[in-house]
């Protein structure tokens, strides 16, 4: 029987796991408990006949546990099948395919393979090229036995398409597949395939987008809090003096090294609330690209540069002037301004709505019309 590894080393040593921490310079301590409980394990490895497969990276994901059950069962259906010429290249072409995939999948995740797709890409694109295979180099009982669901799988991502029509008009009338038949289910699904890999890479750039937005406008937040802490007459948000009264956001007369700080956390905390509350208008995707989740991170650096920009507005002179207004009024007048980022994130939570929507995963059978 293989056995399982659990070391830092890539290489399967046949040790125990303590054996092979040691030779790692570590040692399975409570650290590397803690590690394998967030699921950021050591990579697991086993061995057979030279043979060596990685069991688990360092970054396990719900997209990689799925697609490891569909390799499986596309392993079974590849050995199906029959071992004549056509049926034999076939079988060659998709035994390929799965062992790219399955490479893609083992291999341990990382930063930049999320930001670039890498790992998704490589095993989905080669899982459908082997799927596709499977299909060409079935007989036609094979084919018939699935045929219903694969033209549901077509029909959901090429609704409109002609081909796809001429296939339902098979399934609805029971009509005996033959080889026309057969040829065209496999021409289908490529296509279908084909097009729905390309969604989903609109979907991870559309992803990186925000993403890289956030980070760059986070840092911008950040450096203008910085910048008011060390100059803080350089944005002043403070009212007019009035005896004793505080006019500053942070409570003082004059203005300080916190008043920027203060008024961005509460932009932040206006957006966040806003945020919560649209998520009812969110749903969730089948994609492994956490769009929803980087559209809501985005509202919170901007809420913050939408509060700072507001009380710019009113020390301008438009609307109340903030000289006439006291701490309170100005720490409200923040909120207010940070709530407002949703009348333009709301074009953005639409576009990300319109993105996820036209990335139809295959199996999705309530997209079918």
């Amino acid at each position: 029987m293989p056995k399982p590894l659990c070391a830092y080393s890539w290489h399967p040593t046949g040790d125990s796991e303590e054996t092979a921490f040691e030779k790692a310079g570590s040692a399975p301590g409570p650290k590397s408990r803690r590690s394998r409980r967030l699921g950021l394990s050591p990579p697991r490895v086993e061995e057979h006949d030279g043979v060596v497969t990685l069991l688990r990276g360092w970054m396990r994901s719900a997209w990689r546990e799925h697609l490891r059950v569909k390799l499986t069962v596309l392993d079974s259906d590849a050995g199906a099948l029959s071992d004549t010429v056509a049926g034999g290249r076939y079988k060659t072409l998709a035994t390929g395919f799965l062992a790219s995939s399955r490479e893609a999948v083992d291999r341990p995740g990382a930063l930049s393979a999320g930001w670039t797709g890498v790992d998704v890409e490589q095993s989905w694109v080669g899982t459908h090229a082997a799927e596709v295979a499977i299909v060409r180099g079935s007989t036609l009982d094979q084919v018939t036995a699935v045929f219903p669901s694969l033209v549901a799988d077509c029909a959901a991502i090429l609704p409109k398409d002609s081909r796809v029509a001429s296939l339902k008009k098979v399934v609805d009338t029971a009509h005996v597949v033959d080889e026309t038949h057969h040829a065209l289910l496999g021409d289908t699904l490529e296509s279908a395939y084909a097009t729905s890999d390309a969604q989903h890479v609109r979907v991870r750039s559309f992803r990186n987008i925000l993403l890289g937005t956030t980070v760059l406008l986070s840092f911008f937040v950040v450096l203008v809090g910085v910048i008011g802490s060390w100059a803080p007459k350089a944005f002043a948000l403070c009212g007019a003096a009035t005896g004793t009264s505080a006019v500053c956001p942070t409570g003082g007369a004059h203005p300080s090294g916190g008043d920027v700080f203060l008024v961005e956390l509460l932009g932040l905390l206006a957006a966040s609330i806003t945020g919560a509350t649209s998520i009812r208008n969110l749903s969730g995707t089948s994609t492994p690209y956490a769009v929803p989740i980087v559209s809501l991170a985005l509202k919170l650096p901007i809420g913050a540069l939408t509060a700072l920009g507001g009380l710019f507005f009113l020390r301008a002179g438009f609307g109340p002037t903030i000289t006439s207004l006291n701490q309170a009024q100005i720490c409200a007048y923040a909120l207010v301004f940070g709530a407002s980022q949703q009348l333009f994130m709301q074009f953005v939570d639409k576009q990300a709505k319109t993105v996820l929507d036209a990335a139809t995963t295959p199996g999705d059978k309530t997209k079918a019309s």
